[in-house]
């Protein structure tokens, strides 16, 4: 009986499709993996760029140039070298109230474990004092942070662009040398050529790991669902969230541990080079999505020296554009990059510089980004299997229509693919 080859899988076979849905899997995991700031983050190994003094707000006009050894540090250093009682004596008669940095009363300390001198008790105080949660302030965290990241200024775009452009052909040579063609793959090569026993201990522990965060995390629905009536879980996430704060950081936990066991498993099948491959690939990535960032950003922030010249320049005004201009951008990367669960690792440090909304939102988006990703290929299999079935029948009803010819072979156009006939004779 004859069967149908279409001319467009003897060009493109199924392996290719294999290699592709690969290539995808292992980014995706090398991207969950590196954002959760266990191995590495390629934002931090970014070199500094150097920023305006009125990088805040053009309306600040005091951007005087600062005497790196001005009058307060000479007298904070001369201060230094004196008895405690001579101290106190000539910082209060200067009436010196600047508050000191941790290094500095460490060392201004006694040593004998003498209390510092800045140590006052409206300091203490003001230190134990919790700043009341509001919306607007926590709103405000996210578009801070979205400014230091980014920037206001096309000039600054620009040099943070061109720096990720750089990386990226960094990390692209570490992607074919298994992490070792800099720097920059050090953090992964930790586990470079262990035993396949103990990578597979690995594997058991992170994938417990994932099963306690499920498990918390479905803990924390109910208790939420009982209005915080359940007994709180010993853990740090209960004691520091609200309930409604508490499900959100299990689920973004149990999707993080859940990736880094298939970063275990293919470490286990790879001797733990596959770390080395995924985040790497995950890297370049990470520059490609930050030089479009930093590029959008140069673009969008062109009009504002034209709002500046109609408008004027105050801090409101910067705040505005921020949120026009500047945020989008860092919040679609930070997505892509999936941000949104290192957010959960970490949370506190999340909460502190992002505020708990923004942190949130970025967890949605890139659980939507692994989801949606997961269901795309999930929809090829499906597509190429109905496919398959649809070509079968083409097949068998092609046969009928052409038992009577003589040529052995013929090419049929159906619109979409050209088939090409083998007869196979018993």
């Amino acid at each position: 009986m004859p069967v149908l080859c279409p001319l467009k899988r003897i060009s493109q076979p199924k392996a290719e499709r294999l290699y592709i849905k690969f290539i995808i899997t292992v980014i995706l995991i090398g991207l969950a993996n590196i954002s959760l700031a266990q191995n590495t983050g390629y934002k931090r190994q970014t070199p500094p760029v150097a920023y305006r003094q009125n990088n805040v707000s053009r309306s600040n006009n005091s951007s005087t140039i600062k005497n790196p050894y001005n009058t307060e540090d000479y007298m904070l250093d001369l201060a230094s070298k004196l008895t405690p009682e001579q101290r106190n004596l000539f910082l209060r008669g200067n009436n010196f109230q600047k508050d000191a940095s941790e290094e500095f009363k460490r060392a201004t300390a006694g040593m004998k474990g003498e209390k510092s001198l800045f140590a006052t008790e409206a300091a203490e105080g003001a230190e134990a004092a919790e700043e009341a949660w509001s919306l607007k302030n926590d709103l405000d965290k996210y578009r801070a942070y979205s400014v230091k990241e980014g920037s206001r200024y096309p000039e600054e775009n620009l040099q943070k662009f061109f720096i990720h452009a750089g990386l990226f052909l960094e990390d692209g040579m570490n992607v074919f040398t298994l992490g070792y063609g800099s720097d920059r793959g050090i953090p992964f090569r930790a586990n470079d050529g262990n035993d396949p026993l103990w990578q597979a201990g690995t594997v058991a522990e992170q994938a417990s790991l994932a099963l306690a965060n499920f498990t918390d995390g479905v803990y924390s629905i109910i208790d939420l669902a009982a209005f915080d009536l359940l007994d709180d879980i010993q853990k740090d996430v209960y004691k520091d969230n609200n309930p409604i704060v508490r499900p959100f950081i299990f689920t973004g936990r149990t999707v993080g541990s859940s990736w880094k066991t298939t970063e275990k498993i293919g470490n286990t099948l790879t001797w733990g080079y596959f770390d080395n491959v995924s985040g790497s690939a995950a890297m370049c990535l990470g520059d490609v999505v930050e030089c479009l960032k930093h590029g959008g950003q140069a673009v969008t922030n062109l009009p504002r020296e034209l709002i500046y010249l109609t408008a004027g320049v105050d801090e409101d005004t910067d705040k505005m554009l921020d949120w026009l201009l500047v945020v989008p951008w860092e919040f679609a990367s930070n997505v892509i990059e999936m941000q949104g669960i290192a957010n959960m690792y970490d949370y506190k440090v999340a909460f502190k510089e992002k505020g708990v909304v923004g942190s949130i939102l970025e967890l949605a988006g890139s659980s939507a980004v692994i989801y949606k990703s997961i269901d795309e290929l999930n929809d090829d299999d499906n597509n190429n299997h109905t496919t398959g079935k649809s070509q079968a029948s083409q097949s068998s009803s092609g046969t009928g229509g052409s038992g009577g010819g003589d040529d052995g072979g013929g090419i049929i156009d159906t619109g979409d693919d050209i088939y090409y006939f083998v007869l196979i004779f018993e």
